[in-house]
């Protein structure tokens, strides 16, 4: 038998065999990328689950995630979460910071205040005569807040002389409450007080809503950390748009 005889009895065989190996590695490959991903999704149901505390602020969970105790993907953007020195929690709204003063999960609303408000000397600051704004595809003001404005109580107080002379005025939402609680004379310190106290925002009850459906399925509230989109993290199985579907398990 001539070499080219038996060159072309083997190269089928070893064809064969390549094939083989080839099939082999591309199933390893895709049995090790499942298994990863398995395991993400698995974090990420643990993750998600737990609630965290800053301050005074306790249980704190779905939309809200911060660096240090939550990850992207178990928030919504807009929501991140500082938690300074372990006691302040911050927010940011429209380039602006807020301290987070309250968090009424059940009631879709939040009570914030203007970092730079809240911890200056004097709201007499030109640094601090900006308007406040809120991103209204996330926040709106709750009905509990309204606007202190330039009026005649105000400016009949012994303070307008000097402040109108040396302070440039601004907006600020106030809870309605401490309107109620001036009824007539509406001085600095009155302003003061009120402006420290925050104003409540409120965010989307659909972002909740799904939330709450999740979790009655016994999934942990998510977002897709490609589009934002909210999703539902499942034990031992594939993540679901809006709740945990059984029957449907990650090998």
């Amino acid at each position: 038998m001539d070499s080219s005889s038996l060159s072309s009895m083997l190269l089928p065989s070893i064809l064969k065999q390549l094939i083989t190996i080839l099939f082999i590695f591309s199933g390893t490959l895709s049995t090790i990328s499942h298994c990863s991903s398995s395991r993400e999704e698995e974090e990420r149901y643990t993750d998600c689950g737990r609630t965290y505390s800053c301050g005074d602020l306790k249980n704190i969970s779905y939309p809200f995630w911060g660096t240090d105790f939550r990850p992207p993907t178990c928030g919504r953007e807009g929501f991140e979460n500082e938690c300074r020195n372990n006691n302040q929690s911050l927010i940011q709204i429209n380039d602006q910071q807020f301290r987070i003063l309250g968090i009424y999960q059940t009631g879709y609303r939040m009570k914030i205040a203007r970092t730079d408000l809240l911890e200056s000397d004097s709201l007499c600051n030109q640094n601090a005569a900006v308007a406040i704004t809120l991103n209204y595809t996330l926040f709106d003001y709750a009905p509990s807040t309204v606007y202190y404005t330039t009026d005649e109580r105000f400016l009949s107080t012994p303070d307008s002389a000097s402040i109108q002379k040396y302070c440039k005025p601004f907006q600020v939402p106030v809870l309605w409450s401490s309107n109620d609680e001036n009824p007539d004379g509406i001085g600095k310190e009155e302003v003061e007080q009120a402006v420290r106290q925050g104003f409540d925002v409120e965010y989307s009850h659909q972002l909740t809503f799904m939330c709450d459906e999740c979790e009655r399925s016994g999934g942990s509230c998510g977002s897709n950390a490609t589009n934002d989109g909210f999703l539902c993290y499942c034990r031992n199985n594939n993540p679901h748009n809006v709740v945990c579907r059984p029957g449907r398990h990650l090998n």
